[in-house]
């Protein structure tokens, strides 16, 4: 990024325009940037572009100077404490970065969710980015499209696949059982669960534990083949009362429940060789559904 790449909007006062190349496209792009007199944080998160990078450009004038560069992101270099040399003024490249990235989580000790060496670029932001934003605009393909300056499928094809982390972290933890149960499991509207009080999920506060969708990220969640009327139940009270749960509400909280049910816990059970139990059960419960879940009223309740 060079200085000129941020320039006045010619229509409006507040606004600057930012032209960055892409690439891999090979084409430059324009984005429309909020413009402001002083320094803002907005809820502690969102910062005014435009004005951050006007500070930068501000900041590295005697260092642009010096090197006789139009480069946005130029420093002096740290120099080595072995050979005791000062360092050199530079500019930032994509090399530069990546080993100070790499260097950054080591220093730090960065660790992801399954406690190994967090992997970070660029890349990964702005795939964090547009899949927030495909979230936030309701899952509205086109809108999130022109929020990453995309045309054709690029958004569908590179960035809204969820990562199989992201998969197996609202996937199913609970244990799939045929055989008997014993005494210390109760009995909870989806199956049951090893202990709804002090069990993985559970509040752990002498209380009984209410967070039914909880149950499937839930490590004392027991699923049984006495459980599949209950199951499906819930199931198809789901796909019935999208709706009238509320479409927003339903993506968010509900929607991931029934990819757990067909890809996840059926698979389980056919394994046991109770795909025709599965089957009836399924329809039984589409037919006559537990009382429990003659709709998702229970479920407002939890949540």
């Amino acid at each position: 990024m060079e200085i000129d790449a941020l320039s006045d909007h010619p229509l409006k006062d507040n606004r600057k325009l930012l032209t960055v190349f892409k690439n891999r496209g090979h084409t430059n792009q324009l984005h429309n940037l909020r413009s402001s007199q002083g320094f803002e944080v907005v809820q502690g998160v969102k910062l005014d572009v435009a004005y951050m990078i006007e500070k930068i450009i501000q900041l590295n004038a005697s260092v642009r100077q010096i090197i006789n560069s139009d480069r946005v992101f130029v420093y002096k270099a740290q120099g080595s404490k072995e050979t005791r040399t000062t360092g050199n003024y530079t500019s930032l490249e994509q090399i530069s970065l990546m080993r100070n990235i790499t260097k950054f989580i080591k220093e730090h000790d960065l660790k992801d969710e399954n406690g190994r060496t967090m992997t970070l670029n660029l890349g990964r932001i702005r795939k964090t980015f547009i899949n927030g934003m495909y979230e936030l605009s309701g899952e509205n393909l086109q809108l999130t499209a022109q929020q990453a300056k995309h045309s054709g499928t690029s958004t569908l094809d590179y960035y809204l696949h969820a990562p199989e982390q992201t998969k197996r972290n609202l996937g199913l933890m609970g244990e799939i059982r045929v055989k008997e149960l014993t005494n210390v499991e109760s009995s909870v509207p989806i199956g049951h669960c090893k202990d709804t009080i002090n069990g993985h999920k559970a509040p752990k506060d002498g209380t009984f534990c209410n967070n039914f969708l909880g149950c499937f990220r839930c490590k004392s969640f027991v699923i049984t083949g006495d459980d599949l009327h209950k199951l499906f139940s819930f199931y198809w009270a789901v796909v019935r009362n999208r709706d009238r749960f509320g479409r927003k509400e339903w993506r968010r909280h509900l929607k991931n429940v029934l990819r757990i049910v067909d890809e996840e816990v059926v698979p389980e059970f056919v394994k046991l060789g109770q795909l025709q139990r599965v089957e009836a059960e399924k329809e039984r419960a589409r037919v006559n559904p537990h009382p429990y879940w003659q709709n998702l009223d229970m479920l407002k309740v939890a949540l």
